[in-house]
């Protein structure tokens, strides 16, 4: 397995035989370690599809869309710097994708990256697909934004999942989770005028994530008929 340093800081993964017409999946938040992992699970699964892992070092500032209260006591509050990260990651991008030789881009993301990558769709119409996995859609606004702000692309194809037991929480915004979620699915269907699947998984937020990451990349590198 080879994974080498690509623009800007990231880390690509090639596997030797890609899939014919497998895209570039960029996964938000992940180190190298972390790729080493997902391209395993992905060898594993036959899937034979380019990842790229893109490190953040601020995940409540630079992923975040704007700024918003602090949800945890002694937290800073969240900075909103998504559009400044997202602007570097378009930057690097292209180069990435050509190093990969791949010709679509998707974008996958957990808990707040996976917030990130379904903002990200209504910034730019580059991405072919989004993986958000128990992504942080309780974020103070974000689905009256959602409302507002279609994806950009109107072929973009998302995935969506969640632990079942994310919404039994006592904390008084991350229980909203379940609502927003389903929410954010009927908005994302009726826009793009096709069914995004929502996966419902055992566990909490912190329940086997590398997992639930590794089974958006499979949707988005097999396509809506594994959903």
């Amino acid at each position: 397995m080879e994974i080498v340093q690509a623009a800007g800081g990231t880390w690509l993964y090639r596997p030797e035989e890609r899939m014919a017409g497998a895209p570039l999946v960029f996964l938000i938040g992940e180190n190298c370690a972390d790729l080493e992992d997902q391209a395993r699970r992905a060898q594993k699964a036959g899937l034979n599809c380019a990842l790229c892992g893109v490190p953040v070092a601020d995940w409540d500032g630079q992923l975040s869309p704007w700024p918003g209260p602090a949800v945890f006591g002694g937290n800073s509050d969240f900075s909103g710097r998504a559009d400044e990260f997202l602007a570097e990651l378009l930057r690097i991008g292209p180069e990435v994708l050509t190093q990969a030789g791949c010709e679509s881009a998707c974008i996958a993301g957990y808990s707040l990256a996976g917030l990130f990558a379904l903002y990200a769709a209504t910034r730019s119409d580059w991405f072919a697909g989004v993986a958000a996995m128990s992504a942080s859609v309780w974020y103070e606004g974000f689905t009256d934004y959602l409302r507002a702000h279609a994806p950009r692309n109107p072929r973009t194809r998302f995935y969506l999942s969640l632990g079942r037991a994310e919404e039994r929480t006592r904390h008084p915004v991350l229980r909203t989770v379940g609502d927003r979620m389903r929410e954010v699915r009927q908005i994302l269907a009726e826009a793009q005028q096709r069914d995004v699947p929502l996966v419902m998984h055992d566990g909490g937020h912190y329940s086997g994530v590398p997992a639930r990451i590794a089974a958006g990349v499979a949707w988005l590198a097999r396509g809506t008929e594994q959903a």
